[in-house]
């Protein structure tokens, strides 16, 4: 699909072909009928905006974050062509009413018409991760964070694209992009990508310091758990060690050898016991001193 709207560019009245093509082949044919050898197809496949500026002609290949992502411009001075399956006709451009009717107007106006439209899409895409982000502070999750962090290194590297884009056709001076002609809206826009670059830039900060605390957490879960495994071997420990002493005693006793005089002495037997005790309530206020109990 396309449409043609015939419309009157400065003040000579110079006639002006605006048209938007949503089928890449019928753009390539377009540009080709004007003797342009530039290929549009061979911009889809990129994953970058692109500018080319000549003398006479500028093409610039615009992304966005939508499924039908590429926007390709080709503005010269009698032709504002618009590869898109973004929703742009006429009637958009009607509130730069004055500036149309300026040289260069029809073409600044629908560039940048255009790029609003591109940016839109990445306030929507922000948008969508930062609510994945608080998904992420309520309930954490390691896998969410690997993907919400790829995906803000994603939109980082994008909207710098299109910010760098924004600037560099400020700083260039094109003349089919006659930023001047509309120098606040332009300004605007330029204040907004840079202010959502800065935005994204706090956002993964905030995202590395959440992944940090988190395994601060789980490191201070895991060293209170080996404490609490510590104190129990140490209180095993102890006591084994107090329990060894009646038993090494009454092992003693159980041996079966013919001549032990101990048991034909009467007090033999309660000097044991007393023994045992005695060694096991030292070992006890050892151990306590020592903390192991």
């Amino acid at each position: 699909m396309s449409g043609d709207v015939p419309a009157k560019n400065g003040a000579a009245g110079t006639p002006m072909l605006f048209k938007v093509y949503t089928d890449i082949k019928e753009f390539s044919a377009k540009l080709r009928e004007l003797s342009i050898e530039d290929d549009p197809e061979l911009l889809i496949p990129l994953d970058a905006n692109y500018i080319r500026y000549t003398d006479n002609y500028l093409i610039l290949s615009i992304k966005d974050f939508e499924t039908d992502r590429d926007n390709i411009l080709f503005l010269n001075s009698k032709n504002a062509l618009v590869y898109t399956k973004k929703p742009l006709d006429d009637k958009c451009l009607h509130i730069f009413e004055k500036t149309l009717k300026k040289p260069n107007g029809i073409t600044t106006v629908v560039a940048f018409t255009m790029l609003d439209l591109v940016f839109e899409s990445y306030k929507k895409r922000y948008g969508e991760i930062v609510n994945s982000y608080k998904q992420l502070e309520a309930t954490f999750d390691e896998k969410h964070l690997e993907v919400l962090n790829s995906d803000f290194e994603r939109f980082y590297d994008k909207i710098d694209d299109l910010t760098a884009l924004l600037t560099s056709l400020e700083k260039q001076r094109i003349k089919e992009v006659d930023t001047k002609l509309i120098s606040f809206d332009y300004s605007l826009l330029v204040a907004e990508a840079t202010r959502l670059l800065e935005r994204t830039e706090t956002r993964m900060s905030m995202l590395r310091n959440l992944a940090t605390a988190y395994e601060m957490k789980v490191t201070r879960q895991l060293n209170k758990r080996i404490e609490i495994l510590n104190d129990a071997v140490k209180v095993l420990t102890a006591i084994t060690i107090i329990m060894m002493i009646p038993n090494i005693i009454a092992g003693h006793f159980g041996m079966n050898f013919r001549y032990m005089p101990e048991l034909e002495v009467w007090w033999a037997y309660p000097a044991v016991i007393s023994s045992q005790i005695v060694l096991v309530v030292l070992m006890i206020w050892i151990f306590r001193k020592k903390k192991y109990l």
